[in-house]
């Protein structure tokens, strides 16, 4: 019942945008404010079904969730992709080796050269050459 809520909610503040958009655009464009009106009605129904896409596919059976609450995937809601999940061990992060990648702004040298031959400390890592990875929050492993 919640997911249809929340598609109902979506779905009847999209439409009342839609309506108020159109008026203003009919009252201002007159008749290629009506066209334009029609076009952003359709752009906001491809987008609406787009955006709910997931709660759609669960509202008609076709996929279901793991567990009764919570959003898909089974992790907590807010939580990041790193976080572990109930007793799971995860995986290793497929994008670092141990929870840190190496700077792309000065290619893991800590040092830039900007605009003459005299080194500078690079600002993204501070000069540690290496950044917390973000897919997996710097644990190294990954949990989904």
């Amino acid at each position: 019942m919640n997911t249809l809520w929340r598609i109902a909610k979506d779905a009847l503040q999209a439409f009342i945008f839609w309506i108020v958009a159109s008026l203003i655009a009919i009252y201002f464009l007159g008749y290629a404010g009506h066209v334009i009106s029609l076009g952003l009605g359709f752009l906001l129904v491809v987008c609406f079904c787009i955006l709910r896409a997931l709660d759609l596919l669960v509202l008609m059976g076709i996929l279901r969730r793991r567990g009764s609450s919570g959003p898909p995937g089974g992790r907590p809601a807010g939580a990041p992709l790193g976080a572990p999940v109930g007793n799971s061990v995860g995986r290793p992060c497929p994008n670092c080796s141990g929870g840190s990648v190496t700077c792309s702004s000065c290619a893991g040298s800590g040092s830039r050269y900007v605009g003459g031959d005299q080194p500078v400390l690079c600002s993204v890592c501070a000069g540690q050459r290496f950044l917390t990875c973000n897919t997996c929050s710097g644990s190294g492993r990954v949990y989904w």
